[in-house]
């Protein structure tokens, strides 16, 4: 499939592929209704081509491409935006994709995964004005507690003991700082889980011997292989919500397609839209309750 939306004379690959971008979220988010937990995470498109507009990530399954902030639910991704080089928009990002989003039902908000890439006490607070929770794994520099930053430089020697959570508030009661000793040790920040006693069982696999941390995150294993461990809630609800993005991104990996390779990088970009599209129909057929098609008639039978 080959066909041009935006004219030659467009001025970059996303300018080119506008009209079908904003068409394609408008559908979004008129056939999926968001529910409370969403996440909002980085993406990339693969494109090795010259193009002022690409990023380089090392480490990443996808290291060199085009860039782009989406916010999914259970691997439904509602809509996006393009990252451009250079441009520092920080939060705003977040912001910017949550006011597209349908207003929630009245005495309800939304409730945001984040990584730790936007997260920190200040923001959680805006946030809060802004009647959207948020959860997410923090830096240390993000407005965290000191007694909270010297449990972290603590763990450094392999010293606190798996599954330990420490919890502190900051001083006005709003925004909850929770610390907890995994294979490492975790800090997070939250507005709506306080990490107190809550906790849920999980099935767990043991870390390698030469994974850091093995000395305490392979104790509660008991030389088994994997077991049923007991782990905090909010560490529980932020693997499952902050993966769909990931989720979106897996489903997409598997349909690939056959891109026709020509120049300009809006390709790569128009041919990922039309992946969503196929991705999104899946995830969207697989909610909804609907029976499925009755078995053909063989007329040959």
């Amino acid at each position: 499939m080959r066909f041009r939306l935006a004219g030659a004379d467009a001025e970059g690959p996303y300018e080119r592929v506008f009209i079908l971008s904003d068409y394609i979220q408008a559908v979004n988010l008129s056939v999926w209704t968001p529910g409370r937990d969403i996440a909002v995470d980085e993406m990339m498109i693969r494109y090795e081509g010259r193009a002022k507009e690409t990023t380089t990530i090392p480490g990443k399954p996808t290291p060199t491409g085009y860039k782009v902030w989406g916010v999914a639910q259970q691997g439904f991704l509602l809509c996006w935006n393009w990252h451009r080089p250079g441009k520092d928009f920080g939060l705003a990002v977040v912001l910017s994709l949550l006011e597209r989003l349908p207003l929630p039902a009245e005495g309800f908000g939304y409730h945001v995964f984040l990584d730790n890439l936007f997260i920190s006490t200040k923001f959680a607070l805006y946030a809060r004005t802004r009647s959207f929770g948020v959860t997410g794994t923090c830096r240390i520099n993000a407005g965290i507690i000191k007694d909270l930053l010297a449990l972290k430089k603590h763990d450094d020697k392999d010293v606190i003991p798996w599954g330990i959570v420490y919890c502190y508030t900051t001083t006005d009661g709003l925004v909850s700082q929770v610390g907890w000793k995994d294979q490492a040790f975790v800090i997070m920040i939250s507005t709506l889980f306080s990490g107190y006693k809550a906790k849920t069982e999980r099935l767990r696999k043991r870390p390698k011997e030469t994974s850091s941390k093995a000395k305490t995150s392979r104790a509660p294993f008991q030389g088994q292989p994997q077991a049923m461990l007991y782990i905090p809630i909010i560490a529980d609800c932020y693997n499952y919500g902050m993966g769909a993005v990931d989720e979106f991104d897996h489903l997409i990996a598997q349909n690939a397609g056959l891109r026709h390779i020509e120049r300009g990088g809006h390709q790569a970009i128009e041919h990922w839209e039309l992946r969503t599209v196929l991705s999104n129909s899946y995830v969207l057929a697989l909610r909804v309750n609907v029976p499925l098609p009755r078995r053909p008639i063989n007329f040959r039978s």
